[in-house]
């Protein structure tokens, strides 16, 4: 199911060599700003080549790909594992909830988040990273300093582990200890079996220790809390942090350093300051932590940013910033009312304690290009003005599919012409069955066409080549069509 061939095609044109050049340089050599023009259908295909490009470089960089909502990034990540099945693809989501609110984030969007920043910081161990698509929401907000350095709690079948040494270790990770397991984020203790639910995984696993080795590991279901018979043993299982702020000696003193000057916190405060971890917490984390930085800084020598579609992207940034503020004076306007006071923490700011909530989308661009990560874009509507006038651009002679509409004909006669005049189509389904019907429409009006598995090498001209992938951008009949 892989789309690899396309590429190959593709790099026929100069203009579109021109973006695979661009991206082969070495990081010190590479052009900062680069604008490209090109039709959504060809965006999977543009980052995935100039990921490959990055992964055959002598430095050790990453991609930024930046959408302006999460279900772009999904699908976005979707797509590049179709485009280049070679190289390694992960979603960075952000947070469901603002910075002022009295809400955590999801375990699980955690356990994502610090999955992905500890393979940026520690490749060797947690392995090698190609590509990060991430949501502008996730681009502009602020993280913790060092949260790629955090270990998770790892058990091992046949390793020995200290049992108390491993509840001490899943508590300062901020899992809870309940009676029965039931949700991400928790673990429970039954003399020598440990049962506990990392963020990360689909189900709990239940840890059975013989003095301090691990005897055994095995998945089991939360409803009934028996063993999935069907699911093979687990030999590791690495248990994530479930916060993004974790209760150390230093944020427990901060805390009750700031009781005097923040009365609004003082609940949360006053339970982080004896060592509890309360709902809500990582609002505070800029005035409880050293430092905050961006996204961007985490990305190691030689990586590269790239915002898709940086319209929308803009667009989306600036919603969520006069969101933010709405929210934050509608909970300020309800708190004399008996609400909750927001966690803001403006004042604390004010006396250069933190920095800000969101980051402008002009302020994440000047840090990409001080980290030498570059800015570069891709955009159908043409030159982004906003960029710098000096910007090098490169548009693609490409066209959006025609929207047929369900009308078959129509769709057989326009794939017939195409072949005719020697093009190089390739119409892809999400299914194998779907597939095996296009191709067999297509031999009933006589359209020359072969249905492959996969295609890993350039599509032939005057031939309509089927096939299945997982691509989202474009028209489900004529997803991807290029003449070559």
């Amino acid at each position: 199911m892989a789309l690899s061939g396309l590429r190959t095609a593709l790099a026929a044109s100069s203009s579109y060599g021109r973006v695979s050049a661009a991206a082969s340089h070495p990081a010190a050599e590479r052009t900062d700003e680069l604008q490209i023009a090109a039709t959504t259908g060809l965006r999977p295909a543009l980052v995935a080549e100039i990921a490959a490009r990055l992964r055959g470089a002598e430095d050790t960089g990453v991609l930024l790909a930046v959408t302006a909502t999460d279900r772009e990034a999904d699908d976005l990540a979707t797509s590049l594992r179709s485009y280049a099945p070679g190289i390694e693809v992960a979603h960075f989501p952000s947070w469901e909830t603002l910075p002022h609110e009295r809400l955590s984030p999801r375990s699980d969007t955690v356990g994502r988040r610090l999955a992905v920043l500890r393979r940026l910081a520690h490749p060797q161990q947690a392995g090698r990273l190609d590509v990060v698509v991430a949501p502008v929401r996730a681009v502009v907000q602020p993280l913790v300093d060092g949260l790629g350095d955090l270990a998770p709690v790892r058990l091992e079948v046949g390793q020995e582990h200290d049992f108390d040494d491993v509840v001490a270790g899943l508590a300062d990770a901020a899992y809870t200890r309940v009676d029965m397991v039931t949700r991400r984020g928790e673990f429970a203790v039954r003399g020598g079996i440990l049962d506990v639910f990392p963020p990360t995984e689909p189900h709990p696993v239940r840890v059975e220790f013989f003095g301090d080795e691990i005897d055994q590991m095995r998945r089991f279901s939360v409803a009934d809390q028996r063993s999935l018979e069907e699911d093979e043993h687990p030999t590791a299982v690495d248990a994530a942090p479930c916060r993004e702020l974790l209760i150390t000696e230093d944020v427990r003193a901060r805390a009750k350093e700031l009781l005097p000057q923040m009365p609004h916190a003082q609940d949360l405060l006053t339970k982080i300051a004896d060592g509890l971890a309360p709902e809500g917490m990582e609002s505070l984390a800029p005035v409880l932590v050293d430092r905050m930085v961006p996204l961007v800084s985490q990305l190691p020598t030689g990586s590269l940013t790239v915002v898709v579609e940086p319209e929308r992207t803009r667009g989306r940034a600036q919603d969520l910033a006069a969101t933010n503020e709405e929210f934050l004076a509608a909970a300020w306007a309800a708190a004399p009312d008996g609400g909750a006071a927001p966690l803001d923490i403006t004042a604390a700011e004010q006396e250069g304690l933190a920095a800000g909530s969101f980051a402008t989308l002009g302020e994440t661009r000047e840090a990409s290009l001080q980290h030498g990560a570059g800015w570069w874009s891709i955009t159908s509507l043409g030159l982004d003005e906003e960029l710098e006038q000096d910007a090098d651009i490169v548009s693609l002679d490409s066209r959006e599919p025609i929207g047929y509409r369900g009308s078959v004909e129509d769709v057989m006669q326009f794939l017939a012409e195409r072949a005719r005049d020697h093009w190089s189509v390739v119409v892809t389904t999400a299914g194998h069955g779907s597939a095996q019907r296009v191709a067999e429409l297509l031999a009933e009006h006589e359209v020359p066409a072969e249905l492959v598995e996969s295609l890993e090498e350039a599509p032939s001209p005057g031939r309509i080549t089927v096939t299945t992938a997982e691509v989202s951008q474009a028209s489900p009949w004529t997803r991807c069509s290029w003449r070559c």
